[in-house]
């Protein structure tokens, strides 16, 4: 992977969805960028410090999934990157760098590979089981896997799509009021 990643398929992905749908903020500077890394004694993956240039945090899905950012002085200690980073799940792997949160408490990390700059996958920590879940090959993966219309729980407009139980009892219903 070279060079900064500019995440358009995801601006693409953001703007299909209706107003409220997502709320992203606006991008970080370098100094929240370098006050976040000094604050974690350690450097930001590469890949997440373009996200965050881009989009300083912010959710998705109606607060679903909440992505971490700088703090700033309205931000919650729990979208910070560093609070969330500094206690993160037991027996998560100390190299998990924790990008992401789902509102039932699994958490998206970025893992490194090999080491090597650029390197890394991403995986979703199951707070549960304590393992990864799901593990995918970069973070635009993980965004156009999790943004893709037919895995998403919302319509575009941000009406809630009908799903198991709910949908199979609308359209018995409908069945039944067209039968009499």
């Amino acid at each position: 992977m070279n060079g900064s990643i500019h995440f358009d398929s995801f601006a693409n992905a953001l703007a299909q969805y209706g107003p409220g749908v997502h709320q992203m903020d606006p991008g970080a500077t370098d100094d929240e960028i370098l006050r976040a890394e000094k604050a974690l004694s350690m450097k930001i993956p590469s890949i997440y410090r373009d996200f965050l240039r881009k989009y300083n945090g912010g959710s998705a899905f109606r607060d679903a999934i909440v992505f971490l950012g700088t703090r700033r002085d309205n931000a919650s200690k729990e979208t910070d990157l560093v609070t969330v980073n500094k206690r993160k799940w037991p027996r998560m792997p100390s190299s998990c760098f924790v990008i992401a949160e789902y509102s039932f408490g699994d958490q998206i990390c970025i893992l490194p590979e090999t080491g090597a700059p650029n390197d890394y996958g991403i995986g979703r920590w199951d707070h549960e089981t304590a393992q990864f879940k799901k593990k995918w090959p970069s973070l635009e993966a993980w965004l156009d896997d999790t943004f893709d219309p037919q895995s998403s729980l919302f319509n575009r407009d941000g009406s809630y799509k009908q799903v198991g139980l709910a949908k199979l009892i609308s359209e018995l219903k409908r069945k039944i009021t067209k039968g009499r």
